[in-house]
């Protein structure tokens, strides 16, 4: 996927639903996130990456903590849940990256670059990104984490598409 041409080739497949293809030409997942988010009008908000190496099935079990209102902010877990061809090095520098987020935030995240993010929408009110891709993701977790209940929840995770 990538093109505008095979973006607009999947929206023509669902003719009855209001989706728009804002960016024409790809600006980045920050772009896309901070677009996102200025025009979200639902009751939560999901993030997830377009690489597919999380799996959308994974929904229900991100949306449950916010639904039994366990939670405002739930990060999917790469490193609780189902993975498969993980990097070592990756997994190592992720790891310290989670546990400098822990020191900092006193919170017990297991994977501070996860892809997916589920948000409360009221949680994000008045958030105006302006940064870069690692800068907005850092900016999200910051913004939320210490603040709001946050929920650290295992998914499945394919890495294939790492090498």
């Amino acid at each position: 996927m990538g093109t505008v041409e095979e973006i607009q080739k999947v929206m023509a497949e669902f003719p009855d639903k209001d989706i728009q293809l804002i960016h024409q030409v790809n600006k980045g997942k920050g772009a896309a996130i901070r677009t996102g988010l200025a025009l979200a009008t639902g009751d939560l908000v999901v993030i997830q990456d377009a690489d597919l190496e999380y799996d959308p099935d994974d929904y229900r079990a991100l949306l449950a903590p916010i639904l039994k209102k366990k939670a405002e902010v739930v990060y999917g877990s790469r490193f609780t849940g189902e993975h498969r061809d993980m990097l070592f090095w990756h997994m190592m520098g992720n790891k310290m990256l989670s546990l400098i987020t822990n020191v900092l935030y006193n919170t017990t995240l297991s994977d501070m670059e996860t892809c997916y993010k589920v948000f409360w929408a009221p949680v994000l009110e008045g958030v105006e990104l302006k940064k870069s891709l690692r800068q907005i993701i850092v900016e999200v977790q910051a913004m939320s984490l210490g603040q709001k209940a946050t929920f650290d929840q295992g998914l499945k995770w394919n890495g294939e598409s790492q090498a």
